[in-house]
C-alpha cells in the first residue's frame, strides 16, 4: 500500500532517509537510520527491490541492517517485514544484484554474484524460502536484469538475452547489438 524508493537518499526534509524512503501517497517517511535509536535501516543502499512472500526484499552492496539494539548480518540481500530486517541464509556476494521471481522462488542475478555458502553458484541464484540454489551449469555472466515469462526465466546482460527453460541455458537468437538493461 506504499511506494518504496531506494537509492542514495539522504534527507526527507529534516528526516534522514539513508537508502530507503517510503511514500504513502501524501507524505514521505523513512525506515529509521541504522545508527539511530531503534536501529532499523540498512548499512549501505539497495540497488534493487521487490515484494516477495509478503516481504520487501532489497539487494545491494550492504552487509548489515539495524535490528533494534543490534545489527543483523544481511550480506547482499535482506527482507523487511514492516518491523525488522532479516537476512536470507548467509546472503550473497557480488555487485549490482537484480531481483526477480521464477516459479515462486526469489531470483537474484548480478555482476560477480555468488552464494556465500556455495561459491559454485554464481551469476544467477534462487531462494526457495529456505536456501539458495543454482540454475544448472553455465549461467549467463554479468547479468543486468531478470524476468520470468511463461515457464522460462530470461536473464539479460551486455551480451544479449538468455533463457532458462527449466533444465538448460540458451541464448535467445537474433537480438541485434545486444545490451539488455531491463526486462518486464
Amino acid at each position: 500500500t506504499k511506494l518504496v524508493v531506494s537509492g542514495t537518499l539522504f534527507r526527507n526534509g529534516s528526516t534522514p532517509c539513508p537508502g530507503v524512503a517510503v511514500y504513502d501517497g501524501t507524505q514521505w517517511s523513512s525506515i529509521q537510520e541504522p545508527w539511530g535509536p531503534g536501529m532499523q535501516g540498512l548499512v549501505g543502499y539497495a540497488t534493487d527491490m521487490r515484494v516477495w512472500s509478503g516481504h520487501l526484499i532489497v539487494a545491494g552492496p550492504f552487509g548489515l541492517a539495524g535490528a533494534g539494539d543490534r545489527f543483523e548480518v544481511t550480506p547482499g540481500v535482506a527482507a523487511w517485514d514492516g518491523t525488522q530486517w532479516t537476512g536470507l541464509g548467509e546472503g550473497l556476494g557480488g555487485n549490482d544484484i537484480f531481483l526477480g521471481e521464477y516459479n515462486g522462488d526469489l531470483v537474484a542475478a548480478g555482476w560477480r554474484l555468488f552464494v556465500r555458502t556455495d561459491s559454485t553458484i554464481t551469476s544467477v541464484a534462487r531462494w526457495d524460502g529456505t536456501s539458495w540454489k543454482g540454475f544448472g551449469s553455465n549461467p549467463p555472466i554479468f547479468p543486468t536484469c531478470v524476468q520470468q515469462m511463461h515457464q522460462d526465466l530470461y536473464v539479460g546482460n551486455l551480451l544479449g538475452l538468455h533463457r532458462w527453460n527449466g533444465s538448460i541455458w540458451s541464448q535467445v537468437p537474433n537480438l541485434i547489438e545486444p545490451n539488455a538493461l531491463a526486462l518486464s
